[in-house]
């Protein structure tokens, strides 16, 4: 999914990521709200610009994750499902 197609995200990058920090935090078999919890905690710990790659396999935290972290002032890059796995992957840049 595309920045264009998320309209309901309103923060925006802003850093370049090709140099910025990047890590990926399988969080899959974690339910909401947990799954939060433990992002934040991550994002907490990551320096400014960074861009954390979430793993989920909870619909609902998958739906309310993004929505959580631009609550908190993290900008949501993007949000990707993968419905064969049913996974979705969510990127967050602090």
């Amino acid at each position: 999914m595309s920045s264009n197609d998320r309209p309901h995200y309103s923060n925006v990058a802003t850093t370049n990521n090709d140099t910025c920090r990047y890590e990926e935090y399988d969080l899959r078999g974690v339910c909401c709200p947990m799954n939060w919890v433990r992002a934040k905690v991550r994002l907490e710990e990551m320096p400014r610009g960074a861009v954390l790659c979430l793993w989920l396999d909870d619909p609902k935290g998958a739906a309310d994750l993004p929505r959580a972290a631009e609550a908190e002032g993290y900008a949501v890059l993007a949000v990707e499902h993968h419905p064969e796995a049913n996974q979705w992957r969510v990127w967050i840049e602090k």
